[in-house]
Formats: structure tokens, C-alpha cells, sequence
């Protein structure tokens, strides 16, 4: 039995700003609930002030809670880590993006770099978890693909895949939550930002519309009067007049 951490923050309703589950996280924590029929365990990690944040996600199921207790304003990878380290989950789940505070959507990734676990976004759904997990990719236009990544590993969920259903007030309010203090993990060194200018863009080639044939035709046309045309050339001479052609276009800088 494979024990699995779902990452749970705090939600806030768009139109009535009241506390609620995130629609990310609710999405992982199905994840792990369907994991947790198959007999692994399911601990839900929250990072943060107050209980009421992580009950919420307690009316889906009955299951693991766990708060660090860290204020609103504070880091909470630098305490998460070590909590991880401590444990060692086979899985750790998260949903893309927080709804409150920064948001930025980089906890998961920046988890996985720290324990050297694969980070696999865009997940709909968990198929076997062993010595390594079987998974199915969400992928653009309704398309799945399915992977395998050596355990640990952090998960992603797809955005759009359906939360938990069953939610129940009574169960969100006789769950039990474990407290842990922040000040009895020992935190990781933050990670050294450095400000720098931004890079121009690149400029994007244009695009040929049609089908292959007409993109074939856009590549091996010649206009009269429009580049040159070098019949056989030796590789420096096409070199040249291939670096010559980028940089009039914009695309090389010279």
C-alpha cells in the first residue's frame, strides 16, 4: 500500500468571494480518492493559518488532514518540502494553479525539481501505482495518451476534470485535522531570484496556409527577381546563402 499526498489550498467562490473548495485541487483530490479505492492511503496536505481551508475538501470523504501551520503571507514550499521528506509519498497531487494569492502555478514544479521526481501535467486520470505509475494525459482536442513514470512522482491534474461528487456538511465538520507547526520542520533554503532585462521575441516564420502541397510549393518556389537561385552548390556556399536569407527576413540577428 502506496501512500499519496494531495496538495489542498484554499478556493474562494467568483461571485460571492465565501470560502470553498479549489476547482484544481478538488480535480487532484479525485485522483487520489479513486486511488485510495484500490487500497493506498490518502493524506490531504494543506499549508496555511487556519482549519477551515482544508475542512472543506473533508465533506467529499473521509480521509488524512493535515495543516502546517503557516501564515497567509509565508512561503509554503520551504515547509512542505521537508514535511515530503519525511514521508516519502509515492505520489504527490496538486491541481494547476491556486485561486488565492500568487497563483502562479509553480508549487508542483518546483516540488518535483526539489525531490528529483518527475513532474507530468495535464492528468485525467491515475490507471496503477506500483513501482511505477501508469497514468492518462489529457492532451489538446479531447486526445489521451497514456505514460509511465518511476515512483515518486508529482501529478498534475487537467483542468478540466471533474471534482469529487457527494459533498456533505456533516462530514466536512467531524473531520479530524492533525496540526503540524511549521517551526518543527527544519525549512529548506528559499530559492536566489535574480532580475535581468527580458529578451526580445523571436520573429514567427510565417504561415503558409493550405494543405502539405501548397506549403511544398511555398518552399521550392522561385520568383524572377526575388533571392538567388544556386544550382548544386558546395555546403559552405549554401550555408552562406541560407545564413543570408534568415537574416534578411528578421529571423537571424546579424
Amino acid at each position: 500500500m502506496a501512500e499519496i499526498v494531495t496538495l489542498l489550498s484554499a478556493g474562494c467562490h467568483p461571485e460571492t468571494g465565501r470560502l470553498r473548495p479549489a476547482a484544481g485541487d478538488a480535480a487532484a483530490l479525485a485522483l487520489g480518492l479513486a486511488l485510495r479505492a484500490s487500497g493506498h492511503r490518502l493524506i490531504g496536505l494543506h499549508a496555511g493559518p487556519a482549519d477551515d481551508a482544508l475542512r472543506v475538501y473533508a465533506g467529499f470523504a473521509e480521509f488524512d488532514l493535515v495543516r502546517l501551520n503557516l501564515s497567509a503571507q509565508a512561503d509554503a514550499l520551504p515547509v512542505i518540502l521537508p514535511w515530503l521528506a519525511l514521508r516519502r509519498p509515492a505520489l504527490v497531487l496538486a491541481g494547476p494553479k491556486a485561486e488565492l494569492g500568487a497563483g502562479t502555478g509553480l508549487l508542483p514544479y518546483a516540488l518535483a525539481e526539489a525531490m528529483g521526481a518527475a513532474c507530468i501535467p495535464e492528468v485525467a486520470g491515475v490507471e496503477e501505482l506500483a513501482e511505477r505509475v501508469t497514468l492518462v494525459q489529457a492532451l489538446p482536442g479531447g486526445r489521451r495518451r497514456r505514460l509511465a513514470a518511476p515512483a515518486p512522482a508529482v501529478l498534475v491534474a487537467a483542468g478540466r476534470l471533474a471534482p469529487p461528487s457527494g459533498w456533505a456538511y456533516a462530514r466536512a465538520q467531524r473531520a479530524r485535522l492533525e496540526t503540524v507547526p511549521a517551526t518543527a520542520l527544519e525549512p529548506v533554503a528559499a530559492t536566489a531570484w535574480r532580475n535581468e532585462p527580458a529578451r526580445p521575441l523571436a520573429r514567427p516564420v510565417r504561415r503558409i496556409r493550405g494543405g502539405a502541397a501548397a506549403r511544398m510549393a511555398a518552399a521550392t518556389s522561385f520568383t524572377a527577381g526575388e533571392g538567388q537561385l544556386l544550382v548544386q552548390p558546395a555546403p559552405d556556399e549554401a550555408a552562406r546563402a541560407i545564413l543570408a536569407y534568415l537574416e534578411g527576413q528578421g529571423l537571424l540577428r546579424s
